[in-house]
């Protein structure tokens, strides 16, 4: 009720508390690509009437490790996992460049509804070269699934929450006994 109270029509800014500037990318997909034009027309017509936006995402970055995340698609098993890149399409790339035409559409746009003068652009950041990396195979993940973590045994699955896995993936492994006339496994909802 509190809430409704502060939030009543001419109580509240208007906020777009999320104005995505891109979109993430899934694996196997085409790389997310919004128009630059297109993302600032549509920060102007907030901007335009008084309004606010958070810009998600302003910065691209990186999600290491497995803080990657996943969606589902046309089902709950349509299984989408994300890449570790969380560039965005964002107007300041992964890589912190900003000569690119989403960072000035945008920026003119901000300058705009700006009472204060912009700082000066600066230049894209430096990068290295480091040369080649040369891999090679040492084990696969399986060969050392005993050295990442500890087995939790259980008549049935568990939630990661419940065993302390906040992040990433379980691996569930079963042992049964087939019958003579073989037998499938089935299971619904993976």
């Amino acid at each position: 009720m509190l809430q409704k109270k502060f939030n009543l029509p001419g109580k509240s800014p208007a906020l777009s508390a999320e104005f995505y500037t891109g979109w993430l990318t899934h694996w196997g997909e085409k790389v997310a690509y919004t128009d630059a034009d297109f993302t600032a027309a549509e920060l102007d017509k907030i901007l335009s009437r008084n309004g606010s936006a958070v810009l998600y995402m302003v910065h691209g970055g990186t999600n290491f490790g497995f803080y990657n995340g996943a969606n589902t698609g046309l089902n709950e098993s349509d299984y989408k996992p994300d890449l570790t890149s969380y560039d965005y399409d964002a107007p300041i790339k992964e890589s912190g460049d900003i000569d690119n035409s989403k960072f000035r559409a945008l920026r003119s746009v901000l300058e705009r509804y700006s009472a204060a003068s912009l700082p000066p652009i600066p230049p894209n950041p430096e990068k290295a070269r480091y040369g080649d990396v040369l891999l090679r195979r040492v084990e696969t993940l399986f060969d050392g699934i005993e050295q990442i973590g500890n087995a939790v045994r259980s008549s049935k699955p568990l939630a990661m929450e419940s065993v302390g896995q906040m992040f990433g993936f379980l691996l569930y492994a079963s042992k049964y006994t087939t019958k003579d006339e073989g037998s499938t496994l089935f299971i619904p909802k993976v």
